[in-house]
């Protein structure tokens, strides 16, 4: 827990949550994070020696972070950074681009809706041709500066497929088995996603580095409707 005390209340604010200034195959799971002045989480910065990769996010709640966002007038501070201090890293086709974490695209999504009483998540990712991703939902009260995250309340999560042209389409159907009216969603908070490949076995042993692979910054939000 960082900001927060062991009740849940907070316990005041802190400049930076967790950064990864460097190294690879890192994992950063199981965290809450509240109350930090700008990024929650970094991968990376001007300053690294070496650009980290294969950092693998997962299942952290992070919730009211960046409030430095407006300090000089522009959205930048995040709740996961690929970067430090710099914005929302901008989606790219087929994800060619470089920098940290590779700069994983994160998910689009089109819609969250009350479907006889379950939440529904549609959207699409693209990425890395015929790789497989974790897609991880998370539930929010408020929505970042940015439109993109945080990630309050984890929901579950969905593994897809990229296609030749690197594109693959999601449906959560009943995959989240979470109930609207719950203390987990209900209709008007925010869904937002996180992407993170995952693991390809070494071949040496068929096994896996520790963690998975990179995950993304956070999607854009979209609000849970009828």
């Amino acid at each position: 827990r960082l900001g927060v005390d062991g009740d849940g209340l907070p316990t005041g604010w802190s400049v930076y949550g967790i950064g990864v200034g460097e190294g690879q195959n890192i994992l950063i799971a199981d965290n809450l994070i509240s109350g930090t002045l700008f990024d929650a989480i970094w991968i990376g910065s001007p300053f690294s020696r070496s650009i980290p990769q294969n950092a693998s996010i997962s299942r952290n709640s992070l919730f009211d972070n960046g409030f430095g966002n407006e300090v000089f007038g522009e959205p930048l501070n995040l709740g996961i950074n690929l970067g430090r201090d710099d914005g929302v890293t901008a989606n790219d086709a087929k994800d060619v681009d470089e920098g940290p974490n590779g700069l994983q695209n994160f998910p689009e999504l089109t819609w969250a809706k009350d479907k006889q009483g379950q939440l529904r998540v549609h959207g699409h990712l693209n990425s890395e041709t015929g790789k497989s991703y974790r897609i991880e939902f998370f539930a929010n009260d408020v929505v970042n500066p940015t439109g993109h995250g945080e990630g309050a309340r984890y929901l579950g999560s969905i593994d897809v497929s990229t296609n030749h042209g690197g594109n693959a389409e999601f449906d959560t159907t009943d995959s989240l088995g979470t109930e609207i009216g719950s203390e987990k969603v209900d209709l008007g908070d925010f869904i937002t996603a996180t992407a993170t490949e995952l693991c390809t076995p070494i071949p040496s042993d068929g096994e896996c580095l520790f963690g998975t692979g990179a995950t993304s910054e956070f999607s854009l939000a979209v609000e849970v409707t009828q």
